[in-house]
């Protein structure tokens, strides 16, 4: 249905993680979610034409956007000032090496300590896969002290969240990054866990990545202290929309 509203029919989608070996194409046609993906790969693609269809399901965000009775029942539940929301990609793979525990581990350590920078904050996860969630979840709040302030809610999906939540922390690799920009009063923290060499955001010094959970929690401390209104903020939002624009 997602395809079908942007008029793909037959179409190549490529993301960062995707195998080498498929960068190589010949369709007539190719679709991508930005302008960053074609000048990454343009020497390699051999299509007729190139196609900026935007961020694939950020249809989806704007729906939820505009949904305004799902937006007040969310609100009316979590009516906390600050809202984060933490997407978790595979963290522990036997087939995958940028997957890797002993990677993922040392950089997601105690993340929900930036629940301590202001009380009134709650934290959702939304993980990739549920039935391993209880590891990662144990590592990332070692003592156990933010327990009632993490949240797993299937009442609303990955897309209403990024519609409604203030700050998103993402794998510096997701789509996910391009998805939250249709809401534009979002912080968008890109979190290196990967420990990947080559970023794409790499082109932009403007868009910060972060690499561990000590650097996340040292830069929103520090908007604290400086009275900046963290849920106003609009972090790299900006910055990170540009590259999926045609213009320059």
């Amino acid at each position: 249905m997602i395809f079908r509203r942007h008029k793909v029919d037959n179409f190549f989608l490529i993301q960062f993680k995707s195998n080498f070996a498929s960068f190589y194409t010949f369709f007539n046609t190719y679709h991508t979610q930005g302008k960053i993906y074609y000048e990454m790969f343009k020497d390699t693609w051999k299509s007729n034409e190139h196609i900026n269809s935007g961020p694939i399901y950020g249809v989806l965000v704007d729906e939820a956007m505009k949904n305004h009775e799902k937006k007040l029942l969310f609100n009316k539940k979590y009516n906390q000032k600050i809202k984060y929301l933490l997407l978790v990609s595979n963290y522990d793979s036997n087939s995958n090496p940028f997957d890797s525990w002993k990677i993922n581990s040392e950089r997601i350590i105690n993340l929900t300590k930036i629940l301590n920078i202001d009380d009134d904050s709650v934290l959702f996860i939304v993980p990739r896969n549920k039935n391993t969630i209880k590891k990662y979840l144990i590592h990332i709040d070692k003592d156990r002290k933010f327990q009632k302030k993490i949240i797993m809610d299937n009442s609303f999906s990955t897309y209403e969240l990024l519609a409604y939540c203030n700050v998103l922390i993402t794998e510096a690799s997701s789509s996910s990054l391009f998805e939250a920009t249709i809401n534009p009063n979002i912080s968008i923290i890109p979190f290196n866990v990967r420990g990947i060499n080559n970023l794409p955001f790499k082109r932009d010094k403007n868009i910060r990545v972060f690499h561990t959970s000590e650097e996340i929690y040292a830069f929103l401390s520090s908007i604290k202290k400086n009275n900046i209104d963290l849920s106003t903020l609009k972090f790299n939002n900006n910055y990170i929309k540009s590259l999926l624009s045609n213009k320059s």
